[in-house]
């Protein structure tokens, strides 16, 4: 079942980033993206400061879970490998695309593993599906996490490219929580 998540109210410098990825952006509607995406219909779930606003995103966890007896981490999305996968890119308007995928895009579960810079896998029961969640840090080994300038259109995007709906694979949840601060503009 999907769930919407609630509007973001207005932040401060400081204040934390608690927010889905959504088709909008702004972390309202619905938080799974359980689409049709396919044929044409490629389309971003992402992140976006609103103008005026600098967000550091430092982590994110993606959350993927499907019925119990379908469900295959190691080889498969849901009950299928995706035909052409999933693009996490940082996009702005000055320094244009950055794909964060090496060049292959997420076209099955366990490979938010080959990407995450760290793993934090978990397998388990609710309500009889079964799912996986991947902490991606941003902020390790010298790095600072996602810079996102609402000024420049910055944004942490995630291009969509398959048909997700659970008519077509058996996932039930495909699920990106971003963790984060805004920051002072400078």
């Amino acid at each position: 079942m999907s769930t919407a998540a609630a509007a973001i109210p207005a932040l401060a410098v400081g204040d934390p980033i608690d927010q889905y990825l959504t088709a909008n952006g702004l972390g309202t509607g619905d938080v799974d993206a359980l689409l049709n995406f396919s044929g044409g219909g490629a389309a971003p779930w992402f992140i976006q400061p609103p103008a005026g606003q600098v967000w550091r995103i430092e982590r994110m966890f993606i959350t993927v879970s499907s019925s119990a007896s379908q469900f295959q981490a190691s080889d498969q999305y849901g009950s299928a490998a995706l035909a052409n996968g999933i693009r996490p890119q940082i996009i702005s308007d000055s320094g244009g695309t950055h794909n964060l995928d090496g060049g292959t895009p997420i076209t099955y579960v366990a490979g938010w593993s080959e990407k995450c810079f760290d793993e934090a896998p978990l397998s388990g029961f609710a309500g009889g599906d079964q799912f996986r969640i991947y902490r991606w840090s941003f902020f390790l080994d010298h790095c600072t996490g996602i810079r996102l300038d609402g000024d420049d259109n910055g944004r942490l995007s995630f291009l969509m490219q398959d048909d997700l709906r659970t008519a077509t694979l058996t996932i039930t949840r495909n699920r990106f929580l971003c963790k984060g601060q805004v920051e002072e503009v400078r």
